[in-house]
């Protein structure tokens, strides 16, 4: 009788045991470790230096407002947290979540990663972490309780901006009487098909290149949708759930202005975790090293390939990294056998350090001409880009004077782009002159467009043409956007400022090619003002060996 009724206490405790030991291991996989959260602050600074300098600021100038404040802004307390990435506050937390995470006035000590939840949002966010078991339901926690009706003031501002952009097309802002004599007048894109529209023009039965027959939007500087990109892509490789599964150790990058990066695993975990949740604009991957012979992702080759329409590249007149980078390495390989001959001889002969010394400078004389020869290669031109929920990139224009085709596999973009000659102030575009940083494009959404800013500051520029006596009728403001799908593919011309904004997670694949639109000499004046001068002469010098009938506009260049 003893023996018997000790059965099942033991088989309790064994369950007991088993899903303790469960519920711990989905802890370490849903939070970020002390080293984690290490890496991700150092990706952070690399991307936005200037937001390290953001929070002695704003302390310093909210300081003042606090009396008059009914809700005093508390960074997280988080030993690697940069609380300049929330400077904008549009995905601050409820009072009572608060609370519950143990950040904000309410937790005046320091958090420690492994007690804090992970915000797991619904279905609107891929699960990419695998099945968390049941016992560890009580980590799930929306990110917007409800709290009796009171509310922190920035709450929901992030979900009523996405179900704005989510209507197409755009709805445009709401003009006040302060703001007359000014429009804004949305252009309609080239929509075609693939299969039917570009297909047929560089079937290989015609017998036609794109030197024969560029596509019309190219010829015309039209951004374009293109349906059916598509149909020959085994899409399911560059899915969130797929790249995590194959390729979660790898390292990601996110610019190529800085080589900071993390292990998709990581960064699967911070899009998931409280930090991605409050940043403004949460970190996203572009990485332009997936192509590269000896990366170990250089097998998503195979699942996409290069719409017809976007083959021809002027840049492919250059040679690319993944053609000199394998040699670099056998180099090396044969100069780190050469100096462990070099060091056998020294210990035979003191006096063969003289030599040594020479070998060393030869040695990095052999560096500097293989930094020179690296730095004359085509620019990074293709890129992954993977992104969560209100990530993207602010306004810019893409460098080297070239176009872009951006196809989405998975997810939400919403788009708008302007034409070239739109006046850089009135839409918050920094030029190479400008002092401050890029608005992050959920930011430009929500004030620039939702809150009416771009039609203040194009009355403002109104005003001024007034001062100049160069008045029109009506100052207008030209736009395309798009709201993008999976399966879609974007044009965007050579020289037109434009900016993306992720309405859901989502994985594109993008490239950048040059072509002799719309004209050479913006091409050449691109190339002179944005690359090495490496690049320039050997560009110039390939052109004119392999395109003599385009015409090196040398006015253009300076």
């Amino acid at each position: 009788f003893c023996w018997l009724s000790t059965l099942p206490l033991s088989t309790t405790t064994m369950a007991e045991d088993s899903r303790r030991q469960r519920r711990s291991e989905s802890v370490r996989d849903v939070v970020l470790s002390s080293e984690e959260r290490y890496t991700i602050w150092c990706v952070k600074v690399a991307e936005r230096p200037e937001l390290l300098e953001v929070y002695q600021d704003d302390a310093e100038n909210s300081r003042a407002d606090d009396d008059d404040s009914d809700h005093e802004e508390v960074p997280l307390t988080d030993g690697c947290d940069i609380r300049g990435w929330r400077r904008y506050g549009l995905m601050s937390c409820s009072q009572s979540l608060e609370a519950v995470l143990g950040v904000g006035s309410g937790c005046p000590l320091l958090r420690r990663e492994s007690q804090l939840p992970p915000v797991i949002p619904s279905a609107r966010f891929p699960t990419l972490i695998g099945t968390i078991p049941k016992e560890t339901d009580d980590l799930h926690l929306e990110p917007f309780p409800k709290s009796n009706g009171h509310h922190h003031p920035h709450e929901y501002q992030w979900h009523q901006l996405q179900a704005r952009l989510l209507i197409q097309p755009l709805v445009p802002p709401t003009q006040n009487d302060k703001e007359g004599g000014v429009a804004l007048q949305r252009l309609e894109p080239m929509v075609m098909d693939y299969a039917t529209d570009i297909q047929p023009l560089y079937h290989p039965q015609t017998g036609r290149t794109w030197q024969d027959e560029p596509p019309p939007f190219e010829q015309q500087s039209i951004p374009a949708l293109i349906h059916g990109c598509t149909t020959d892509w085994d899409t399911g490789q560059f899915t969130w759930e797929a790249l995590r599964r194959n390729f979660a150790d790898v390292e990601w990058r996110f610019s190529d202005t800085h080589a900071a990066g993390m292990t998709l695993r990581t960064y699967d975990k911070y899009c998931h975790s409280v930090e991605s949740w409050m940043d403004d604009a949460p970190l996203a991957v572009y990485d332009s090293q997936f192509h590269l012979q000896e990366d170990p992702r250089h097998s998503l080759l195979n699942h996409f390939s290069v719409p017809a329409c976007f083959t021809y590249d002027l840049f492919d007149h250059l040679p690319d990294q993944e053609d000199v980078l394998p040699h670099c390495h056998d180099d090396d390989d044969d100069k780190d056998e050469y100096d462990d001959t070099e060091q056998d001889d020294k210990k035979e002969d003191v006096s063969s350090s003289d030599d040594d010394r020479d070998n060393d400078d030869d040695n990095d004389n052999n560096d500097n001409d293989m930094d020179e020869h690296l730095a004359g290669l085509r620019p990074p031109y293709r890129w992954v880009l993977i992104g969560p929920e209100f990530s993207g990139t602010g306004v810019h224009v893409d460098p080297i004077g070239t176009h872009a085709w951006v196809t989405l596999v998975q997810g939400c973009k919403r788009w708008i782009l302007f034409p070239p000659e739109t006046p850089p102030e009135t839409i918050g575009f920094l030029t190479k002159t400008d002092t401050g940083q890029q608005l992050p494009s959920v930011v430009w959404f929500q004030q620039w467009w939702s809150q009416g800013r771009i039609l203040q500051e194009l009355a403002k520029y109104r005003r001024k043409q007034q001062e100049q006596q160069t008045l029109e009728e009506t100052t207008v403001l030209q736009y395309v956007d798009f709201l993008q799908k999976p399966g879609e593919t974007i044009y965007v011309p050579a020289g037109w400022p434009h900016l993306v904004l992720n309405l859901e997670p989502s994985v594109a694949v993008t490239q950048n090619y040059a072509t002799e639109y719309p004209t050479m000499g913006q091409f050449c004046q691109a190339v002179q003002s944005d690359s090495t001068p490496q690049q320039l002469a050997n560009l110039r010098q390939a052109l004119q060996k392999d395109r003599p009938d385009l015409v090196w506009v040398e006015s253009g260049c300076g």
